[in-house]
């Protein structure tokens, strides 16, 4: 059983590994440039870096189902998985923004859990996954669930890419997303008196993170938990 997180954001899709642009690309043949092709169902995808309109419903149409896909694929090659004539049972941990997690989480569950096997080509391999149980999460927890135990112990773990909370003298943040309003959300706690511990998967946000007055850092990139079996 592979186990695999991807955070469904308006901006981005995060993994352990990867961060792609909430945009597809469909083509009826194979597209000249790019080398991240997914072929699915007689079309070939590429990941565009025009994202898609912020839609709050991300099951209305198969775009956000197809990128799942090409997340999935990324993360089964960085693991080294051979995917040569077997079947991949997967289960994904997805996020979904917290505003509306409730209305939406049991029906995105379903949209990723089909009851079929699901084949495509990547990378010029050939793929066949089942998706077998799909875990919503509030959005970033999904992926700070691949470095559960060195955050565990922290009094709060709250999404700063959207929004800040507020914080008390001493409390220690646990802070998921660290782009231009993560960071300014990190010199607000910092001014409230909070000990902001930031997480990304990209070092250079990570580093952005410090200046802006964070007391530690910690990469999703570090984490060996993605892949359990049992």
């Amino acid at each position: 059983m592979t186990i695999i997180s991807v955070d469904h954001g308006n901006r981005f899709l995060k993994t352990k590994h990867k961060l792609l642009t909430s945009g597809i690309i469909e083509s009826d043949t194979r597209p000249a440039f790019g080398s991240d092709i997914l072929k699915y169902k007689d079309k070939y995808y590429t990941v565009s870096d025009k994202r898609i309109s912020y839609e709050r419903n991300k099951m209305l149409d198969s775009r956000f189902y197809i990128l799942t896909l090409i997340a999935i694929a990324h993360e089964l090659e960085f693991a080294g998985i051979n995917p040569e004539n077997k079947v991949i049972d997967v289960q994904i941990l997805i996020g979904l923004p917290p505003a509306h997690f409730g209305l939406l989480a049991e029906k995105f569950e379903k949209h990723f859990v089909r009851g079929e096997v699901e084949a495509f080509e990547f990378h010029g391999k050939q793929y066949e996954i089942f998706i077998n149980k799909a875990y919503a999460f509030p959005q970033a927890y999904a992926a700070t669930m691949l470095i559960r135990q060195e955050i565990e112990t922290y009094q709060k773990c709250v999404t700063i890419s959207g929004f800040w909370g507020s914080s008390l003298p001493g409390t220690v943040v646990a802070g998921v997303g660290c782009g231009y309003m993560g960071c300014g959300a990190i010199s607000l706690l910092k001014l409230r008196g909070a000990y902001v511990v930031a997480i990304d998967i990209r070092k250079e946000s990570l580093d952005n993170a410090k200046k802006y007055g964070a007391d530690e850092t910690l990469s999703m990139k570090n984490s060996n938990c993605v892949k359990i079996t049992v």
